[in-house]
């Protein structure tokens, strides 16, 4: 069998940090046996009590920490117990500075530090914001309020949080330093050893005054003071105080005036000699020795700063102007404008720009020490005309309605409204092209006004609308007329007069009437006419109907050629259109008679003229019948001359007169003679009767 023998205790180590660090710190502790191997590890903390390790020691508390560890084996050899230190750090150094609140000519500052763990191990610091110096002394001869910004930061890097001191640095400057400006001709030099240069500025009579601008906090007036001195004023960026210089006693280079609470910022001081004093003093005298700046001199280099008060909109008058001018130094001397490329002019009072239109003044102001301001300038804008309205609308006449557009312009300050009224109408405000739809003329008035209330003068349009279209009458007859017709038309409008007239006879191609229309055609004619204005109105059609008659009537007669006895002739008219109104005749040359029919028992020749009148007074061409009308003689008249023997009287109802006289053998002639155109001879026929010659005149 074997047997095991472990006489040798565990090894056990840690890695604690070897110097000072940060915390927490969590040391591991580590062990090593070779043969019956580790059981257990212990630690104390501090002296505390010990513990069982398990896990990392976790250390915390700053400062030096003493950690005491020790294992056990299997078989229980304990290990001599081991100690590591835990150095923890957390805290950063602090720096303190012996510093005072005001200094004189130079300023020296220590700076101290300290830290109770890991120990400091640089400080830096940094005046007026500079950039950041390392050490602990400061110095500064520089005058002014100064800000002294420091911190430490220790061996293992905790850094202080920066602090920060102010103090002050005052400089002495003697009165003759050429950044006091001395305003008034009543400043005197005085010379004495124990002024601080030797020499003082003073005054005895008037209001002259110092001025001084520097940059800091604070400042201390030196000054000579003894029963002789006064009242001055002290004005610092516009707040004033007052000091007495008067003292019962010689003092010199005496505090007569301190300040310490100004911004650091620039800073404008005026003493003034006010010539008041107190009921102690023989007289009123001021003096500076020196000035002592919690700062630093600034060399009065600024320009004056004018401003104006004027009118920056349009105007309807002139434009005032009003020029203010300041200066943060020794005073403005004089102040100066120009009017557009005028000439360059003193400004003593308000002053009035009466350009029309826009006018450009420049400006600017001259300090007492010559500083000049850089040239500003200012726009009036005076207005001295109204608008100016101009209209576009037809300028003759329209149909159905008329469009006006009304256009402003204004060349200064800019139309504010357009105003119109149609006819006694109210006055309306413009914002588009309006209609007139009102026939016949309509006066429209319009103006405008621009925006500094100038209203311009009422102008006046005239519109025309004619919105009906013509009335054309016409004047053709009303029936039957008697060809060829002329008809008239009459075409009237109210408004914008008569263009054209057209019209159409029977249905034929429109044409323009011009004066008169010819109607020849006979029988029904319709004409169809309308007029159209200067606008374009069209009148709707109208229409007149009526007959042309141009043929006269046709008469004729039944006459025969002869008649026995006598003659009863008709007459017969027609008329193709108005119709027969009268038949007229006349019997051989005699007075016309109206009437058909004409009858005559006088024998002879006889010629029967007739004609025919219709209702429109055509007038037919006479004419002319002739007939003869035979008196009839029986067999019987002595006027006959019967010759031979053989003839003889027959008896019969049937013959003219009841009888005739015949012959039946030869020889037998019956002669007679007569007056007049021509002869029946009547006789008695039948199949027993021939032939028998009759001999006119010896022609047979």
């Amino acid at each position: 069998f074997d047997v095991y023998v472990d006489a040798t205790a565990p090894d056990s180590s840690d890695d604690a940090p070897a110097g000072w660090v940060n915390g927490p710190v969590d040391v591991t502790l580590s062990r090593v046996d070779t043969l019956s191997g580790p059981a257990d590890t212990y630690y104390v903390l501090n002296a505390g009590a010990p513990a069982l390790y398990g896990a990392p020691v976790h250390v915390t508390l700053e400062g030096t920490n003493t950690l005491a560890y020790w294992s056990t084996d299997a078989v229980g050899n304990v290990e001599p117990t081991r100690t590591a230190l835990v150095r923890i750090d957390d805290s950063a150094p602090v720096t303190t500075c012996t510093v005072q609140t005001s200094y004189t000519g130079t300023a020296t500052i220590t700076l101290v530090r300290s830290d109770a763990y890991s120990g400091a191990a640089h400080t830096y610091w940094s005046l007026d914001g500079a950039a950041a110096v390392e050490g602990t002394s400061v110095t500064t001869t520089l005058g002014g309020v100064h800000t002294l910004e420091f911190r430490s930061v220790d061996a293992i890097g905790n850094s202080e949080t920066t602090k920060s001191v102010s103090f002050d640095v005052l400089q002495r400057f003697d009165h003759t330093d050429p950044a006091i400006f001395y305003d008034g001709s009543q400043w005197a030099t005085s010379t004495n050893a124990a002024y601080h240069g030797g020499t003082i500025r003073y005054a005895t009579t008037g209001n002259p005054r110092a001025v001084f601008m520097f940059r800091g906090t604070g400042f201390d007036w030196i000054a000579y003071r003894n029963t002789a001195y006064g009242i001055a004023t002290i004005t610092v960026d516009g707040s004033v105080v007052t000091t007495d210089l008067y003292s019962p006693t010689v003092v010199y280079k005496s505090i007569v005036y301190r300040t310490r609470s100004l911004a650091d910022t620039t800073h404008t001081v005026v003493i003034e000699r006010t010539g008041s004093k107190n009921a102690s003093a023989s007289a009123a005298n001021v003096d500076i020795d020196a000035i002592d700046l919690v700062g630093q001199f600034v060399t009065d280099t600024f320009a004056p700063v004018t401003t104006h008060a004027a009118e920056t909109e349009w105007s309807s008058t002139p434009v005032t102007v009003t020029l203010s001018a300041s200066d943060t130094g020794v005073g403005v001397r004089n102040t100066y404008y120009r009017i557009g490329a005028g000439s360059q002019t003193t400004y003593t009072a308000p002053f009035s720009v009466s350009v029309p239109g826009t006018a450009t003044v420049a400006y600017w102001s001259v300090d007492k020490r010559g500083n000049i301001e850089s040239e500003n300038s200012l726009e009036t804008r005076y207005d001295s005309n109204a608008p100016t309205t101009t209209p576009e609308y037809p300028g003759g006449w329209v149909a159905g309605s008329a469009t006006v557009t009304l256009t402003a312009t204004d060349e200064h300050s800019g139309v504010a409204s357009t105003y119109y009224r149609i006819g006694a109408g109210a006055d309306t405000t413009y914002t588009a092209p309006f209609a007139i739809t009102d026939e016949g003329t309509t006066t429209v008035a319009f103006w405008s006004t621009d925006a500094v209330g100038r209203v311009e003068a009422e102008q006046t349009l005239d519109v025309h609308v004619d919105a009906s279209a013509p009335v054309t009458g016409d004047d053709a007859p009303t029936g039957w007329a008697k060809g060829p017709v002329a008809v008239h038309l009459t075409p009237t409008d109210a408004y914008s007069g008569i263009g054209t007239t057209y019209y159409t006879l029977n249905g034929g191609a429109p044409e323009v009437y011009g004066g008169q229309i010819d109607v020849t055609l006979e029988g029904t004619n319709t004409v169809v006419y309308w007029a159209v204005d200067n606008v374009g109105n069209t009148e709707a059609t109208h229409s007149a109907g009526f007959r042309v008659d141009s043929t006269a009537p046709l008469t004729t007669s039944n006459a025969l050629a002869s008649y026995a006895e006598s003659a009863s002739i008709s007459l017969t008219a027609t008329d193709t259109g108005s119709a027969v109104a009268h038949t007229y005749w006349s019997l051989d040359g005699g007075t016309w008679t109206e009437g058909t029919t004409m009858t005559t028992s006088a024998g002879g020749t006889h010629q029967l003229r007739f004609y025919s009148v219709d209702s429109v007074g055509n007038v037919e061409t006479t004419k002319t019948a002739v007939f003869d009308v035979l008196v009839r003689y029986d067999h019987t008249n002595s006027a006959i001359v019967y010759e031979g023997s053989s003839w003889a009287t027959s008896s019969s109802g049937f013959h003219y007169g009841g009888s005739i006289r015949y012959a039946n053998g030869l020889p037998a002639k019956a002669t007679f003679m007569f007056d007049g155109t021509g002869f029946d001879w009547v006789a008695f026929r039948t199949t027993s009767y021939g032939i028998a010659t009759v001999t006119v005149d010896g022609s047979s």
